[in-house]
């Protein structure tokens, strides 16, 4: 077998083991960073998905309760992204090896699963997926993802390396969708929070004595460059379909557990980029089942004027008809919206939005919704 893929056994062999053999020694000494002995300690650190736990913003839920949970991360990441076997030049030789590996990596996700290591018995299993591909497995990825959102199966478009990078956040109604129509009265304005000042967010104006008119869908695109999702925040109309392309040439997973819209995209990488309709309005909390400081939000809308904010809370409205409007405002850091009535005059119309209630913490979970850090 490939020389890696070998070195991916002892690491996974390992892991069922260490703690088996001298439990003492992860307490009382550190390996050589990169070692072996270091990959099969932080391997076996990871959650086994047990008990409920209470979380340090006071939710009930499963808990890692340390960073030494997190390490495998890093174990599961070079895991994938050195798994590629060694091309034979006679095709059946190759799949004959594909095969051999995919079957050892079973074994391992097996072993996995029967302990309890949900999320990296999922990883080990997606590996093998990858060698052999995933119709091959299809009858057992069930028993693998049986609490993670939906596997999405959709065209995947395959972007260049050279593709302009996305804004760092974006999404506005008289961008998307200009109006001809002169300008009777506008809007700028700032959202704020009591303790924190300026916050990045999302408004949206709803017309009250006006007839409802709904924004045509659009075609967005929101990627993963450097381990970062851009833009952080993406406002889009209901029906719109965002891509999802990978620029990095590690793997990433992105995944979301929300109501309005829960998804898990697998594993991929290379400029591919599958897409996701949202046909549903909501907030839609992005993650990456592999890289914990990767979140972002996709807010989908159903009113006719929406604006996200710049990192100032800064938004604006160019184009409105004088009237009552029902404003919205969002911000990640806070867990309910905020709402209220305003009146556009004519002309130019200022205002700022103070955004109350009790600061929500950023609470991060996997695809199987164990909390793994909260911040």
């Amino acid at each position: 077998m490939h020389r890696t893929f070998r070195a991916l056994l002892l690491v996974l062999s390992c892991a069922s083991c260490a703690t088996a053999k001298r439990p003492e020694a992860a307490a009382t000494s550190r390996a050589e960073p990169g070692s072996a002995a270091e990959l099969a300690t932080d391997a076996h650190a990871q959650p086994s998905g047990g008990g409920d736990a209470a979380a340090p913003n006071g939710k009930r839920g499963k808990a890692t309760g340390s960073a030494a949970a997190n390490s495998g991360y890093a174990v599961v990441e070079g895991m994938l992204n050195e798994l590629a076997h060694a091309h034979a030049a006679d095709p059946v030789v190759e799949r004959a090896q594909a095969l051999r590996e995919a079957a050892a990596l079973l074994d391992r996700a097996a072993a996995a699963r029967a302990r309890g290591m949900v999320w990296f018995a999922e990883q080990v299993f997606s590996a093998a997926e990858l060698l052999v591909g995933p119709d091959s497995l299809a009858n057992l990825a069930p028993l693998f993802r049986a609490d993670a959102p939906a596997r999405v199966q959709s065209k995947v478009q395959q972007f260049a390396s050279d593709t302009p990078r996305q804004p760092p956040f974006a999404g506005r109604s008289d961008e998307d969708t200009p109006s001809s129509a002169p300008a009777q009265g506008s809007l700028e304005g700032r959202l704020q929070l009591p303790e924190q000042g300026d916050a990045l967010g999302v408004v949206t104006l709803d017309p009250v004595d006006a007839p409802e008119r709904t924004p045509q869908p659009r075609r967005r695109v929101l990627e993963q460059r450097n381990r970062q999702f851009q833009p952080h925040v993406l406002v889009v109309p209901v029906g719109s379909t965002v891509v999802f392309p990978n620029f990095d040439p590690l793997y990433h997973n992105v995944f979301s557990r929300s109501p309005a819209r829960a998804f898990d995209l697998g594993l991929y990488r290379g400029g591919a980029g599958p897409e996701v309709t949202f046909d549903k309005p909501g907030v839609i909390k992005l993650g990456c089942n592999l890289h914990l400081n990767m979140t972002a939000y996709v807010v989908v809308v159903s009113s006719p004027h929406y604006s996200v904010t710049d990192l100032k809370g800064n938004f604006r409205f160019d184009k409105l008809q004088p009237g009552r409007y029902l404003l919205r405002a969002w911000s990640e850091r806070r867990s309910e919206p905020h709402s209220q009535r305003v009146v556009i005059k004519p002309q130019k119309n200022t205002l700022t939005v103070e955004l109350s209630g009790a600061a929500e913490p950023d609470t991060i979970v996997d695809k199987f919704g164990t909390i793994r850090a909260v911040r």
